[in-house]
């Protein structure tokens, strides 16, 4: 990475790396008599999938929270009252993880999904921490052949509690020794997103633009998915209007993007609507209410690294669209298997889907969440937890 920041044009790794030499951002409201729980999660998804256990450990623990992403970090730094401190996770060499776990002193420790770095499972084992894996999932084929699989292992071993949402992982840990107790749940980010489906909000502009006509919503967008949406845009715009999120909202992908993509608006520039059929949103962290107004989803990452955080539209029940990196995901394949979603492979599928959505399945009957069950597993993690 440092040699890679040489390079004149790498800003990305200029920015994650000098995100890294960020300060600890701390609040005053630690009190010494509580537990200090460090959750950390890669990003602003995986966030959200730890949000409702966060909640019902906030009125007894102090709460910390470590991203290795910046759109976590910069979402969370708006809401003060939701943690006692809140960080970047440290680059994984020895002498950072130790001066970040003196600096937190956590009793327990939250991973959310797999994010499972050498030195930092390393570190909490040494130190005995208390462990917890959170949604975590393994891919046979290639997790247990990594060089430091070993390690993995102790982890597993060393972990107080372990949740899951495929069969695939819950299977995996059935038939290992020591590792105990491993349950199985839903996805835990389905009950944050019932939550944020019921929240009162709204958005004049972008209600504006909805209502015109139908409109389709690509969400979480990657210049892997503009590939696939560029030769067939001009078709779905005499049919829908286009909502579109990038993942990145950047100048550089936004400008990518509306050069590829014509007759487009930007949310952040736009106060008057045009007769543009497209408006791309360059704004974080409202994603999640913008399904209420679509009436079909494609969800992006599906033609790179993988989908990105279908659950989301999930609540409003319309059809779901996304690219074929989604196996590794049990709640896409459950979506798939309900027929909720479908998978497209190349621009022809996805107009051919869009045209025919009247042979999508859109159900008006509730939700496939059960949010009880969800409720009583939360409940049972956060008393393992403050046990």
């Amino acid at each position: 990475l440092h040699i890679l920041n040489m390079i004149p044009a790498s800003s990305t790794i200029k920015d994650w790396l000098n995100l890294r030499r960020s300060a600890l951002t701390r609040r005053t409201n630690e009190q010494s008599d509580r537990p200090n729980i460090l959750f950390i999660c890669p990003s602003l998804g995986e966030y959200e999938s730890t949000e409702p256990l966060i909640a019902a450990l906030r009125s007894s623990s102090n709460i910390h929270l470590s991203f290795f992403s910046d759109s976590g970090y910069r979402m969370l730094k708006k809401e003060a009252h939701l943690w006692s401190s809140l960080s970047y996770t440290p680059i994984d060499r020895q002498a950072e993880v130790q001066e970040y776990l003196n600096e937190i002193q956590p009793d327990s420790i939250v991973i959310a999904h797999n994010f499972m770095w050498p030195q930092l499972l390393r570190t909490i084992i040494e130190r005995n921490i208390k462990l917890y894996l959170i949604e975590h999932s393994i891919d046979i084929s290639k997790t247990l052949k990594i060089f430091w699989a070993g390690l993995w292992t102790d982890a597993y071993q060393h972990a107080s509690l372990i949740t899951c949402s495929d069969q695939e992982t819950f299977d995996y840990f059935a038939d290992q020794k020591g590792v105990e107790p491993v349950i199985k749940t839903d996805s835990l980010r389905y009950l944050s997103t019932l939550q944020h489906s019921e929240q009162n909000w709204s958005d004049e502009l972008i209600e504006e633009f909805c209502t015109r006509r139908p409109t389709l919503i690509l969400a979480s967008i990657h210049e892997e998915d503009i590939r696939v949406i560029q030769p067939i845009y001009k078709e779905l715009i005499k049919c829908y209007q286009l909502l579109i999120v990038p993942h990145h909202i950047d100048a550089d992908n936004i400008d990518s993007i509306r050069s590829q993509l014509e007759e487009s608006m930007l949310y952040s520039v736009t106060e008057e609507l045009s007769n543009d059929p497209i408006l791309i949103v360059d704004h974080m962290g409202i994603l999640k209410y913008l399904y209420r107004y679509p009436s079909l989803a494609y969800i992006g990452g599906g033609f790179g690294r993988g989908i990105h955080g279908a659950q989301e539209a999930v609540p409003y029940n319309i059809p779901i669209l996304f690219g074929p990196k989604y196996k590794k995901f049990a709640y896409a394949k459950q979506l798939m298997k309900d027929g909720r979603a479908h998978e497209i492979r190349n621009s022809n599928e996805l107009l051919s889907a869009i045209k025919n959505m009247h042979l999508l399945v859109r159900t008006n009957s509730s939700t496939p969440i059960n949010r009880d069950k969800l409720e009583q597993d939360i409940v049972y993690i956060a008393n393992a937890i403050l046990s």
